[in-house]
């Protein structure tokens, strides 16, 4: 029987508890040979996933894939979460320049990393939720350029000072509130939303937790080895299985259907103009009314929301290359409710934002969890 040598994917990774087993050798495959880059920290290496296409596959902020693929980069998406967790605890105050209830930000100066930061967008999407918050009433100011070189930030957004720190600035009173990751970067702070264990909780049990990573491969390699798609998907899934016990599972999920309810947050929340790109492009969308649009891309997010509401909830992308099916076991799943999230994020290009990976349409099972 004739054997193939592996195929050595150069590939972006950090190490998690659901990604050791992968990174030390434990999962192994005759098909995959995996060369890691040295990044201990996976998001100060997306500019170089998104803007020079340097690895074939890794993990990616799921707004950062967003808006890849609204500007045409060349990879797609594997329904497998990489790193998810919930959100609530993120944004913090300083209590020492008076009391601030999250229901009080509009007006406000809050500080965010980067706008098209994953984290900031789920803030927001909670925010609209929970407590009436419309980020565009927000000024939003923000400390870093974003992953994708095409974004332009929307005219709510402000870049700080080049010598001025997010941390520092919250405590000098020079903001009002900021979105500071998983750990309170300083004892004086408190996080914004009461009781945020508890909401985030029911938020995961209403809508999914919300996913901040997920896997992507170059499409070169979805076109032309299929088989390594569906290796790599295996892969990462056994990975994961050798880290129960050490994950919260429940935050990781693998598979279409099961990521469905968190992608379908796109479409019932958005964060305005998050997926605005400089260049100005049209697309069609169909209406289930069979009504036709065109809308070009870099126009202003209000005019993006007119037209998401004369097309209406059930708009589809009309061009063949633009439908992205997984098929599972027990299911053949279309994410175009997920895609239909981009037309209410913003100002992109509607409808091209969410993908799988076509390579596993010849096998059907090759998604199934």
């Amino acid at each position: 029987m004739e054997s193939h040598a592996a195929t050595t994917l150069y590939t972006l990774l950090a190490t998690y508890a659901n990604t050791a087993a992968l990174k030390d050798g434990q999962v192994t495959s005759p098909l995959i040979d995996f060369k890691f880059a040295d990044v201990k920290v996976a998001n100060t290496a997306f500019k170089r996933l998104v803007r020079e296409a340097e690895f074939d596959a890794g993990e990616l902020a799921i707004v950062t894939y967003l808006q890849a693929k609204v500007a045409g980069k060349p990879y797609s998406l594997l329904p497998a979460v990489i790193v998810g967790r919930g959100q609530h605890h993120t944004i913090a105050y300083n209590p020492e320049k008076g009391e601030l209830h999250p229901s009080e930000l509009d007006g406000k100066r809050v500080g965010v990393r980067s706008y098209t930061q994953t984290t900031g967008a789920w803030v927001c999407a909670i925010l609209q939720e929970e407590h009436g918050v419309d980020s565009r009433k927000v000024y939003w100011i923000t400390f870093e350029a974003p992953h994708i070189a095409e974004y332009a930030d929307p005219e709510w957004v402000e870049r700080a000072p080049a010598d001025k720190q997010l941390v520092q600035m919250l405590l000098d009173g020079e903001i009002d509130a900021a979105i500071v990751g998983n750990e309170l970067p300083d004892s004086r702070l408190r996080h914004l939303i009461p009781d945020h264990e508890a909401a985030a909780k029911r938020w995961a049990e209403t809508y999914g937790p919300p996913i901040n990573h997920m896997l992507v491969v170059r499409n070169s390699i979805v076109a032309s080895q299929p088989e390594l798609v569906k290796e790599l998907f295996r892969m990462f899934a056994e990975s994961k299985h050798l880290g129960a016990g050490k994950i919260n599972e429940a935050a990781l999920p693998f598979g279409v259907e099961t990521n469905r309810k968190a992608l379908d947050q796109h479409r019932r929340h958005r964060r305005p103009a998050t997926f605005g790109l400089a260049q100005a492009e049209e697309r069609r969308i169909q209406g289930a009314d069979g009504s036709h649009l065109r809308i070009p891309r870099a126009r202003r997010s209000h005019l993006l929301r007119s037209a998401a509401s004369r097309v209406g909830s059930q708009g589809t992308r009309t061009s063949r290359n633009d439908s992205l099916i997984v098929e599972g076991t027990q299911n053949q799943c279309s994410l175009s409710s997920a895609r239909r999230s981009a037309a209410a994020y913003g100002e992109a290009s509607p409808l091209t934002a969410c993908s799988v990976a076509r390579a596993v349409r010849s096998e059907p099972a090759a998604f199934s969890c």
